[in-house]
This record gives structure tokens, sequence and C-alpha cells, in this order.
């Protein structure tokens, strides 16, 4: 037999296998089950950020408050509101999975693992730099001589996140691992659904 005929033949026995399909029902309930946890996810980040945007509006309506804390807890305010809106800005697509094809929901569980690396790269960078600023002011405020019941609740503050920063930066990996082996997966599936 001729070898162009054997590869011949086998490649229309290649063609001719039946190719598996997507389990339309397992690929919904997956994306539900990750926007559901996106929108408590976001719902728990808004609802903190509205405790502590209290927190710092007691602070800094209390009459015996300093300079000091009115720029620390004012600018705290600020770049709060400002990420929350961009985490809300960044989400606002990703929120609702009904009524979508196969096609659209891998697209949509792709962008939401694109997201996800996102968003934890600016949450931690701007968690970083939030940090130094802080530990800055709290050198110059013992540099001037403040004595230490002064800056005791900043200091407490700096150590304790000094526990919670590499905490959160482990979480945010893990996240991070797990998005992408998503994407990986929805990007093969979706490869999948475009292959004639």
């Amino acid at each position: 037999m001729n070898t162009n005929q054997d590869w011949q033949a086998l490649s229309d026995t290649w063609r001719s296998q039946a190719t598996p399909s997507i389990d339309m029902d397992a690929l919904r309930r997956e994306v539900g089950r990750q926007g559901r946890y996106l929108r408590r996810m976001l719902a728990l980040e808004v609802g903190t950020t509205v405790l502590l945007l209290a927190f710092f509006a007691w602070v800094l309506l209390r009459p015996d408050n300093t300079l000091f804390d009115q720029l620390l807890f004012g600018s705290g305010s600020v770049v709060m509101i400002l990420y929350q809106g961009y985490v809300l800005w960044i989400r606002r697509l990703e929120l609702s999975d009904t009524g979508l094809d196969a096609q659209a929901l891998l697209d949509l569980e792709i962008r939401r693992a694109n997201t996800t690396h996102r968003y934890w790269r600016v949450g931690m960078w701007l968690g970083l730099a939030l940090w130094l600023v802080l530990y800055a002011a709290l050198l110059v405020r013992l540099h001037q001589g403040w004595d230490k019941g002064q800056v005791a609740g900043l200091a407490g503050g700096l150590a304790a996140n000094v526990l919670v920063f590499p905490l959160a930066g482990l979480y945010g990996y893990r996240r991070c691992r797990q998005a992408s082996e998503r994407r990986v997966r929805y990007q093969k599936l979706l490869e999948q659904l475009r292959a004639p």
C-alpha cells in the first residue's frame, strides 16, 4: 500500500471522529457559581469600604483631631473612594451571566480571569504604596518629637499590616493562579467551540 494512502486513511479516520461537545449545563453552573462568588465578594468589599469611610468621617468630625489626622483620614477617604470606583468600573460588565450562549459564557469567564489579575495587581501595589506613605508619616512624626502615645494608633495599624499585607498577598496569588487555570481551560473550550 502507498504511504500517502496510509496517511490519507489516517487523516480521514481522524476527521471522522466525533468531537466531544461542550456540556452547556455544567458550563452554566460553573459560570453561575463564579458570578455568585464575584457578586458576594464585591458586596463585601463595598460594605467594608462604607464602614471604613464612616469610621474615617467620625475621626474627621471629632473636635480634637489634628491637621495630621485630617490629612491622613481625608486623603485615605479619597483613595478608598477612587479605588472602589475603579473596582466597580472594571467589574461592571462581569456581574451578570444570564441569557448568554456558550461562546459568550466562555468570553465572560476569560474576561473575569483577566480582571482578577488586574484587580490584585493594582490592589497590592496601591496597598504597598499606602503602607509606605504611612510608614514615612510615622517616621516624620517620631522625628518631630511626638510622644509614642500620639502615634500609637498609626504604629499599631502599620504593625498589624506587616502581618495582614503578606497574607492578603498570598491569598491574591492563589486567586490569580486559580484564575489563570480557569482562563487556560476556558480558552481551550473556546477553541474547541470555534473548531470546524
